[in-house]
């Protein structure tokens, strides 16, 4: 049955564990009230961070020790940077189709190569995912320098060498696959 038929026992024994938990609990006329309680859990709240998000998520004395603002500023944007800024491009050619690079023909590419690298022995295994990153790195940069259109680069790119064709053949056909 898995998941999908087990969503209509939660409601159920919510229900019934409030009921036990009322059963269970002691009235609330029979538990004393306290006025040392609200300093105490004020501190409680204050150990567990709660004052310290009213200062401010990326405060000064957040920054490791050792380290200068700068530094930990340009490593958090460089950070964001590389997990958004291939989102960033392909939200962008979506918008504005064929005016940005071709970003998953590149990394079908890459993975192409990639695989055939380490058949032949010449990438290791441990190495091959920073090679296949490096590759589609380099495949963008010419890309860039050449100022020709998607279809075109690709196409001219692919046909220069036979281990490219091989690798641009590999790729469509992983890619019509999916």
């Amino acid at each position: 049955s898995g998941w999908a038929g087990q969503g209509l026992m939660y409601p159920s024994f919510s229900l019934a564990a409030a009921g036990l938990g009322a059963l269970a609990a002691p009235a609330a006329s029979a538990l004393p009230v306290c006025s040392a309680a609200r300093p105490r859990a004020r501190a409680v709240r204050a150990w567990a961070g709660e004052d310290q998000r009213k200062k401010g998520f990326f405060r000064a004395s957040a920054i490791p020790s050792g380290v200068e603002p700068w530094e930990f500023y340009a490593g958090l944007a460089l950070l964001l940077a590389s997990n958004f800024g291939v989102v960033a491009l392909v939200a962008a050619g979506r918008v504005s189709p064929g005016s940005m690079p071709p970003i998953n023909v590149f990394t079908d590419i890459a993975n192409a190569a990639m695989e055939s690298k380490v058949a032949s022995g010449e990438v290791q295994p441990v190495m091959a995912t920073f090679w296949a990153q490096s590759f589609w790195a380099e495949l963008l940069g010419q890309y860039l320098q050449a100022g020709e259109r998607p279809e075109v680069f690709v196409g001219h790119w692919c046909e220069a060498d036979p281990a490219r064709t091989g690798w641009c053949l590999q790729a469509k056909a992983d890619a019509l696959s999916r």
